[in-house]
């Protein structure tokens, strides 16, 4: 049915929402015979799909999946479903680098997120600051990369933007609880199966994979002194969906891509093999390069957040930030969190006299997604902010993660990413967030400029025809 350039890898499917339905792009050149649904059609998530239509099949070239496709789509490739479509892959990056090599005009930037520093750290048995080294003379020296950061400094920005916007919404009175959308698979569950209902309260600010993309193509391309749509962009992530994300059409500038290809953390052992290197440790040591200057002083984004979370740490930091700068009560320890249906679902709460002034939630996995969206449908929520992720234990437990070696627990292993995740971010360089927005952005937190380089916007999507209900959750 697919070309090879489609491959779905068994191991990654841990948060897909629904069975399988029938797939947008024609297989005959025609529009797809669809039946119409009847009230039946419901089922339960381990019920078997049904099939819909029956297609003609007929020779010819191999049918190309695009992923723009799979954004309009409620159907096979939805959420961390492990999708290598062809301008996604290994070949692609790749080629990209054979050819900016041979034409001397274009350059190749990387960004690596911590998720993944963490699972290659642990899979490969190296330190943390040893595999970044060893990450970035792979990426430079074998792949030709001009440039390699980590994406924790986006990251940085990403949590003081959102924080701006968070503080507009409690000001403006606009409807809680305000959803944070860095999570891709999230994005496009919300978008395609609850867009009326979800996409008011979501955040627009970009993710720090966006984020760094807009920094590359814009300040790190004219320091480059190349134009932007000469600057190859790869990042490495833990994730598949966000593949997904740099497609988005919101993320160009003039029909060029914020974010090139992105690369799973998994993919990183075949771009060894191209390499022809056996281990991580074999490649030379070039470290990443510093995102601006760096100081002993912590900026805002980390001083707030003493101790992030491995998926970014928004709840914390908005909830450590609102307590201080809204309501007086600066939070000085650990915040008290309360698990609610699961250690994945919890929730913290500010009180002050004897009432509960602000809350803030943290929801990983679709079952606690499903029933925050009820909650919200059934007008019960009564959070202020939500930190959402698609995969069970947020993203040191992506799709495209390393999986735990034979004989050890997948818990026992995000346990230790969590640990390796934490006590790093409280050792790196912190970069100066407050120069980042006066020479970058040019502006402050939530200003104009702000929201041109660092927000985006959501859509309603129309419902594929068989989108399976998920009542029984």
């Amino acid at each position: 049915m697919f070309s090879g350039a489609v491959k779905i890898a068994p191991d990654a499917l841990n948060d897909f929402i629904a069975p399988s339905q029938d797939c947008v792009v024609a297989l005959d050149g025609v529009a797809l015979r669809r039946r119409k649904p009847r009230e039946d059609d419901a089922m339960a998530v381990d019920a078997e799909p049904t099939s819909t239509f029956t297609p003609t099949m007929t020779q010819g070239d191999a049918l190309k999946v695009s992923l723009s496709d799979c954004l309009a789509c409620s159907g096979c490739v939805t959420s961390a479903e492990s999708v290598l479509l062809e301008q996604q892959s290994v070949d692609e990056f790749a080629q990209a680098c054979a050819r900016a090599r041979s034409d001397g005009t274009s350059v190749v930037v990387a960004s690596v997120s911590p998720q993944s520093l963490m699972s290659l750290s642990e899979a490969y048995g190296l330190g943390v600051e040893e595999t970044r080294a060893r990450l970035g003379g792979l990426l430079k020296a074998g792949f030709g990369a001009a440039r390699a950061f980590d994406t924790s400094f986006s990251r940085d920005i990403a949590l003081v933007e959102t924080f701006a916007e968070f503080t507009e919404w409690m000001r403006d009175g606009a409807r809680t609880p305000m959803l944070a959308s860095a999570c891709p698979g999230w994005v496009c569950y919300a978008e395609k199966t609850h867009g009326e209902l979800a996409v008011p309260h979501m955040a627009t600010t970009k993710s720090p994979q966006q984020i760094m993309g807009r920094f590359v193509k814009s300040a790190v391309a004219r320091e480059l002194g190349v134009p932007a749509h000469n600057v190859y962009h790869v990042s490495v992530m833990p994730c598949y969906d966000k593949k997904l994300e740099a497609t988005r059409d919101d993320f160009e500038s003039d029909g060029v891509k914020d974010v090139d290809v992105v690369l799973t953390t998994g993919e990183v052992a075949l771009l060894l093999e191209k390499a022809g290197l056996c281990h991580l440790r074999d490649a030379p040591a070039n470290d990443f390069d510093a995102f601006v200057s760096t100081n002993e002083q912590a900026p805002e984004s980390v001083c707030a957040a003493p101790a992030v979370s491995g998926s970014g740490g928004y709840a914390e930091y908005v909830f450590r930030r609102a307590a201080a700068e809204l309501f007086n009560a600066p939070i000085t320890g650990e915040i008290d969190w309360v698990k609610m249906r699961n250690a994945d679902m919890r929730e913290a709460t500010l009180t002050i006299n004897g009432e509960a002034v602000l809350r803030v939630a943290v929801a990983y996995g679709f079952r606690n997604i499903q029933n925050l969206v009820r909650s919200i449908k059934l007008k019960k929520s009564k959070h202020h902010f939500v930190e959402i992720m698609a995969c069970p234990s947020g993203c040191l437990n992506g799709g495209g993660q390393i999986p735990a070696r034979e004989g050890t627990a997948n818990k026992e292993l995000i346990d230790r990413l969590d640990d390796t995740y934490r006590e790093n971010a409280r050792a790196r360089p912190m970069a100066d967030v407050s120069t980042l927005y006066r020479e970058w952005i040019g502006g402050n937190p939530g200003s104009s400029n702000a929201r041109e380089a660092l927000r985006t916007q959501y859509h309603i999507r129309a419902k594929s025809v068989g989108v399976v209900q998920l009542n029984s959750w």
